[in-house]
């Protein structure tokens, strides 16, 4: 078994992890990821092993391995950890931020600000979705990797990555399918202007006004998720319903009933 083919089995498996084709709560088999492939189930397994490690992904005795669905008080604690992170990591790059650095992250907020005034309604096109999303990694990478210092920057790309994982967990509710993103009444422009007046911030290397700014994108998205849970444990409503087969297993061997 090579290296090679481990690592090939790993990049495929996260990348669909990343993009969203493998959903929190998916049961993940050996042999059927091994034959999409087109390698022996063994490299898989050890994939799944090192996705296990980094909290992608969790196995269950005698049952299988499923996408990590995580629960309220988890996200909860994950976006704190976020936030004490990049709290840090906005005081130091204001210290250290380059010009190139400081107009890659303009340059996120005015090509978002064309995005807006292409289709005010917001109602997003899947390709739009996509290219916001991967501006907003970009504009976070760009401003962690201003600190300077590579541990915090390790941390805060594996975070992220979970987070992004997390966030293509949908719930059947009134009208159709939901993500993450529409269970609150957050608007595209309140992202901009979140993000904007934090360039502005660190421009002027005003450090508090840009610890203001990280902590309420972080306050927003912690509303998300919690509006999120909040409508699937709901007592008697449709979201209560929408268990996945992993949380049923877990209920299971925890002995409820």
């Amino acid at each position: 078994m090579s290296k090679k083919c481990i690592g090939n089995a790993y990049e495929h498996l996260r990348r669909k992890l990343v993009e969203g084709e493998f959903r929190p709560g998916m049961r993940l088999s050996n042999r059927e990821l091994a034959k999409e492939i087109g390698i022996s189930y063994t490299p898989v397994r050890e994939a799944l092993n090192r996705l296990i490690s980094e909290g992608l992904v969790e196995h269950i005795q005698g049952v299988g391995a499923y996408v990590h669905m995580p629960d309220a008080r988890e996200m909860e604690e994950l976006l704190s950890i976020r936030e004490v992170l990049e709290l840090h990591a906005v005081t130091e790059a204001i210290q250290r931020i380059t010009v190139d650095q400081i107009e890659i992250l303009q340059s996120v907020c005015t090509e978002w600000l064309e995005v807006m005034r292409a289709d005010r309604t917001f109602q997003f096109k899947s390709g739009q979705l996509e290219r916001w999303t991967y501006l907003d990694q970009l504009f976070h990478e760009t401003l962690v990797e201003a600190a300077n210092n590579r541990v915090l920057t390790k941390f805060m790309r594996d975070q992220r990555l979970l987070e992004r994982v997390f966030r293509s967990m949908r719930l059947e509710a009134a009208g159709g399918t939901k993500t993450v993103f529409e269970f609150t009444n957050l608007s595209w422009p309140r992202i901009w202007r979140q993000h904007a007046e934090l360039v502005r911030a660190i421009r002027g290397r005003k450090v508090e006004i840009a610890r203001y700014w990280i902590h309420a994108q972080i306050a927003d998205t912690k509303q998300q998720f919690a509006a999120f849970f909040a409508y699937k444990l709901r007592p008697g409503k449709q979201g209560s319903s929408q268990e996945s087969t992993l949380e049923a297993v877990r209920r299971y061997r925890s002995g409820q009933k």
